[in-house]
């Protein structure tokens, strides 16, 4: 698997996984508020280990920071086998998961992810189909100068 690492401006760093190189500062004077690093962890290695884990052996995994709004943007987006309009909303709920007979976690991951997002002001939300793999979006609120 490989592993892409962007920032706002558009550089990019990457390389095999585990070889993720330096991730350029959100654009602008704005910085994310201060916030409990574990949680911010745990979401972040949530989202990443469901990318690896779900992404075929040869497949590219992407991880870009973004600004939207007065949000602090993490995206991170797979080649996996995607997920359907209707398990999009389902996969946040507590023990659910898009393929029950594939092998993989809980189904508490994005339940807890999505949780911890929100106590902080932020989210976590999925944009994909089937085929084309999935974009999870970790966002939080910035901190205004």
């Amino acid at each position: 698997r490989h592993l892409a690492v962007g920032g706002a401006d558009g550089k990019q760093a990457g390389g095999p996984a585990g070889d993720v190189g330096q991730v350029d500062r959100l654009a602008g004077r704005r910085e994310v508020r201060p916030f409990d690093r574990l949680q911010i962890d745990q979401i972040v290695v949530n989202l990443l280990t469901n990318a690896i884990r779900y992404s075929p052996e040869d497949g590219h995994i992407w991880v870009r920071t973004d600004r939207e709004g007065d949000l602090a943007a993490l995206i991170i987006a797979d080649q996996g086998k995607g997920i359907s309009a209707e398990d999009q909303g389902r996969i946040f709920e507590k023990f659910e998961r898009v393929d029950q007979n594939e092998a993989g976690g809980t189904g508490l991951g994005l339940y807890i992810a999505r949780r911890l997002a929100r106590a902080m002001g932020g989210d976590v939300a999925v944009d994909s189909a089937p085929g084309p793999g999935a974009r999870f979006t970790f966002t939080l609120p910035l901190r205004r100068e």
